[in-house]
């Protein structure tokens, strides 16, 4: 059976090199059973403000939706067998562009909502991050009335695990957002900080998923449509 190989940051090129090689040479062994397309919602007011929006449902602003209309036009040219959207405001908005260019079929649902900021929402970013940096356990820090970043982790996963089984050998779109993102992304490149993984306003990554259960990164937080 192969195995796959951690590497540091400094072997990254080798590393790269030694998987490709393993995937050229044994192209069955672990064949992708799901595809996922991971894009964040257009740019919002709340964006721009620097206001933790959370669950709030948020509006695109003029630059978002041509941001989701350019991401709409750049979708067009991939095979998607399904959307998932998150049920948030700004979700919809974006996955409403998109669906100008796709005859998928879509559902909205609440499992890959962004995080529930409780009483942060409206606020600064300042407030909550000056917390969540002061707290000696960030991942299980909660907001009150809110969720903890462990909690959405968990939530976001549950729900991939069941479209898994709905969606063998297909490739899926999920309309979601930058925090729920960035997490997902991080249980894979876990080398990496969670501000370099965050995606920009209509990013695209893609990510397979594979028979050994391994996730692999094909794109990561893509913006070359937008310019």
């Amino acid at each position: 059976m192969t195995q796959y190989l951690n590497f540091s940051k400094k072997d990254i090129f080798l590393g790269y090199s030694i998987q490709f090689t393993i995937t050229f040479i044994y192209p069955a062994q672990f064949p992708n059973i799901m595809k996922l397309i991971l894009v964040r919602h257009g740019e919002t007011p709340y964006n721009i403000k620097k206001i933790m929006q959370g669950q709030a449902h948020g509006e695109l602003s003029a630059l978002g939706r041509e941001q989701a209309d350019k991401l709409g036009k750049r979708l067009s040219k991939m095979s998607i067998d399904h959307i998932y959207c998150s049920d948030l405001g700004r979700a919809k908005q974006t996955a409403d562009e998109i669906l100008k260019h796709t005859k998928a079929p879509i559902e909205y649902v609440e499992d890959i909502r962004e995080k529930n900021c409780g009483g942060y929402e409206g606020k600064s970013y300042s407030g909550f991050e000056r917390d969540l940096l002061n707290s000696p356990d960030m991942m299980n820090f909660k907001p009150k009335d809110g969720e903890s970043t462990n909690e959405v982790n968990e939530r976001v996963l549950s729900f991939l695990t069941e479209i898994e089984k709905k969606h063998k050998n297909q490739t899926v779109l999920l309309v979601m957002h930058g925090g729920p993102i960035a997490n997902f992304l991080l249980q894979i490149l876990k080398d990496k900080k969670f501000e370099e993984v965050i995606p920009p306003n209509c990013a695209v990554s893609i990510i397979e998923k594979q028979e050994d259960n391994d996730y692999k990164v094909e794109l990561l937080n893509c913006t070359e449509h937008l310019s």
